[in-house]
């Protein structure tokens, strides 16, 4: 996604992340903080990645990234982040035939303890699956995706 892609709420909370980080209020933030300040945003880059950027935003090792620099990596990040929220999302749409957000508690266990390469242990399943029990008998699938994701 590139920055004009982005919607103002979306700028605004990258510049709230970047201004945690610009504690003299210059502009500018430690190349050493750049991985910090994206996962402040709930933003998951590797490690590989979050050098890779600061070879980009910093070529001359200043040991400084721009406001703009910034957004424009964290922009890029935005926009993978959100895509693999929607696509896990679209995935438990299987599964949820009243587009509530949750499919019952038994059918996720079912699914944890019987599909897959390595089904999950009954009480491992029990556990995991009562996290996100937001109404009774529910597994709240939303919740889970966003934590998952961030």
């Amino acid at each position: 996604m590139k920055v004009d892609d982005l919607q103002q709420f979306e700028i605004e909370k990258i510049q709230k992340g970047f201004r945690f980080f610009d504690k003299d209020n210059t502009g500018f933030i430690p190349s050493s903080e750049l991985g910090n300040a994206l996962r402040w945003l709930c933003l998951i880059p590797s490690e590989h990645e979050i050098e890779s950027f600061r070879e980009e935003l910093d070529p001359d090792q200043t040991g400084m990234i721009s406001w703009l620099g910034f957004l424009k990596v964290a922009a890029r990040i935005w926009w993978r982040d959100t895509t693999l929220e929607a696509h896990v999302t679209k995935a438990f749409w299987v599964f949820d035939k009243a587009d509530t957000g949750s499919i019952p508690l038994e059918e996720m266990k079912n699914i944890l303890t019987n599909t897959g390469l390595e089904p999950i242990p009954v009480k491992e399943a029990e556990k995991f699956v009562r996290r996100y029990e937001a109404i009774p008998g529910f597994f709240h699938y939303l919740s889970f995706v966003r934590d998952a994701i961030k």
